[in-house]
């Protein structure tokens, strides 16, 4: 992966501490003044999470054209639902945390539907993760960027992967097509499945492996931006969550693609995955797991981690 930008990249660590703020500032008449786009140079955003801490799946989209990250405490939870609670909501271009009781009210209008008169007031919109029902694929131009990826197994064992695409809507030709892979700092425990045909012929010491990489569900959410710029949203785990802006080209100035993560082309990441690719995908076979986890990291080993201080997938 090639550096593609020089500058410096600013990388924005949200913490409780920052300086409370409203949803903007009014001009005569209560009209609320639109900031954004033009973007600040920011392209990463890093939310630590302590026990008990989630992010919330939405965004919030204000009328200054700013979004907001809700971050969540689970209080207790039934057999239908779970019951939270706000800790705080954060700004992300303006870097700043919103007032405590404007920050419960677009918690319980984003997670349980209530308080909403407040967001219409305000002319506020919910973003949701994931796949965007309302509004995936996203276009800049010529320019689609889409989901792929493979899902196969059976309800006791699945095996897949997502994937990003971008493709060239007018001439009909994929631009990139790749797939998501992010590094721990440290090994995590992952259980072998043993209703996995491909584990049974590998030989394994314990019903678990240490493994240095997740692929699997690295991004939980991507948001278009108003400029062609979108947003994904990258789960570390018990770490915390990264948001990554991108350009509708994929390009980004984030600091930590290419060196936590990484954007592995799809053929190749199949060729990690899969012992014969050439072949239907219903045929295909996956080495065992402990394989494929060893071909990635050395793949990225071998690629990346040498010369890559982030850039261009």
């Amino acid at each position: 992966m090639k550096k593609v930008f020089k500058n410096f990249v600013l990388t924005v660590v949200l913490v409780l501490a920052f300086v409370r703020v409203g949803f903007g500032e009014e001009k005569q008449g209560g009209q609320i003044e639109k900031k954004y786009p033009p973007y600040p140079d920011v392209w990463e955003w890093m939310f630590p999470i302590e026990k008990g801490t989630y992010i919330a799946p939405s965004l919030i989209k204000l009328q200054t054209g700013d979004y907001v990250v809700i971050k969540r405490r689970f209080i207790g939870a039934t057999i239908t639902s779970e019951k939270s609670i706000p800790v705080a909501c954060y700004l992300l271009f303006e870097n700043q945390q919103l007032p405590m009781d404007e920050c419960e009210k677009l918690h319980d209008c984003a997670i349980y539907n209530k308080n909403c008169d407040f967001l219409k007031q305000k002319n506020a919109k919910i973003i949701e993760e994931s796949y965007l029902k309302d509004e995936f694929p996203i276009y800049s131009g010529d320019v689609m960027l889409d989901l792929g990826g493979i899902s196969m197994g059976s309800p006791k064992c699945s095996m897949g992967y997502k994937s990003i695409v971008l493709k060239n809507v007018k001439e009909n030709k994929i631009i990139l097509s790749v797939v998501p892979v992010y590094l721990y700092d440290k090994p995590i425990k992952v259980y072998i499945n043993p209703y996995c045909e491909w584990n049974w012929d590998y030989n394994y010491s314990k019903d678990y492996i240490l493994s240095p990489i997740s692929f699997g569900d690295v991004f939980s959410g991507i948001y278009p931006l108003e400029d062609g710029n979108f947003l994904m949203k990258i789960n570390m785990g018990k770490s915390g969550v990264y948001f990554i802006r991108f350009d509708s080209m994929m390009q980004t100035k984030s600091s930590i693609v290419g060196r936590r993560i990484f954007f592995i082309k799809e053929d190749e990441f199949k060729k990690l995955m899969f012992k014969q690719v050439n072949v239907r995908e219903d045929e295909l076979h996956p080495y065992s797991d402990y394989e494929i986890y060893k071909n990635i990291l050395n793949y990225i080993k071998s690629k990346y981690l040498k010369n890559s201080k982030g850039g261009k997938p």
